[in-house]
């Protein structure tokens, strides 16, 4: 017997972490395996790409999360195209039971599912004794959502975002090669290329944040934007100088939390004011760590 709950999941906030808590506990109860379902392209992607939100985490983290923040093993990822998405929810439950042998779901609280948005109360009179459809508790408190999370991040607000989130907001990238310049001042960066193109980023800026690389993590401080003391200010970029940290790490799949915004990015008159700035942000990332 298996037991599921779908959605987007992006961030796995507090809120979704109730909801697959819900899900461990009632597969256990009766001796299921738990499963979550997510989708590889966010349903306003696919439907109305241009309404689509940019994410808080990509596919391999949202599975990273699920399992350490969730507590379920199992995450699956349904690749849905425009017709998928207009199944009704009658139809889509269908397809869950007889293409991946699933037997009920739990449905979050106030959650609708399919193209005729049903509740899961709505659900279960639809299925009736053919396909199980519990919901889930209502959650007390504080509304955690993506969205919440999104507006937290777009607005620097870091501390807000851990707080819906749960956990500290991570940028899951590639280290890129990039131009070399910041070595010339005794910065040298590591450039990151985030695995999907859609990830949210905060705002221009300087970031206290920790970077971990082969589960080793280190203290380091992160520029996102277009670098205008030492390039040509158009293209935008997201740099991490590691402190105290000499390594070939090109190729690398690094995960970069961002803890907190240090100051605005701004034009330095020369190369050695900038190099005084970055040795007075290096202390600040250290005192976040002390």
């Amino acid at each position: 017997m298996r037991i599921a709950t779908i959605g987007m999941f992006d961030g796995v906030h507090r809120g979704h972490q109730a909801v697959l808590d819900e899900l461990r506990l009632l597969a256990a109860s009766k001796g299921a395996e738990p499963v979550a379902f997510s989708f590889t392209r966010h349903p306003a992607a696919v439907l109305r790409p241009d309404k689509a939100p940019r994410l808080l985490t990509d596919t391999t983290l949202r599975a990273d999360l699920v399992r350490s923040h969730g507590g379920i093993e199992r995450l699956e990822f349904l690749d849905m195209d425009r017709e998928g998405f207009r199944a009704t929810a009658g139809e889509f439950a269908a397809k869950l039971r007889q293409r991946h042998g699933i037997d009920a779901l739990l449905m979050g609280f106030n959650n609708h599912i399919g193209s005729d948005r049903l509740t899961a109360r709505e659900l279960a009179q639809v299925c009736g004794n053919s396909f199980g459809v519990y919901e889930a508790k209502p959650l007390n408190g504080d509304k955690f959502t993506s969205t919440a999370a999104r507006h937290a991040v777009e607005r620097a607000e870091l501390a807000a975002a851990e707080n819906i989130l749960g956990h500290r907001f991570t940028v899951r990238g590639r280290v890129v090669p990039g131009k070399q310049l910041g070595r010339t001042i005794g910065f040298p960066t590591a450039n990151i290329e985030a695995l999907d193109p859609q990830q949210l980023l905060p705002p221009d800026g300087v970031y206290a944040v920790a970077v971990a690389i082969d589960g080793t993590t280190y203290p380091a401080m992160a520029n996102i934007g277009t670098r205008p003391s030492i390039d040509d200010g158009n293209a935008r970029s997201f740099e991490v100088h590691i402190i105290d940290f000499d390594r070939d790490i090109y190729g690398k799949t690094v995960d970069v939390d961002i803890i907190a915004r240090l100051r605005s990015e701004r034009r330095f008159p020369s190369l050695e004011a900038l190099a005084a700035q970055l040795a007075a942000d290096r202390q600040m990332v250290l005192n976040h760590f002390s």
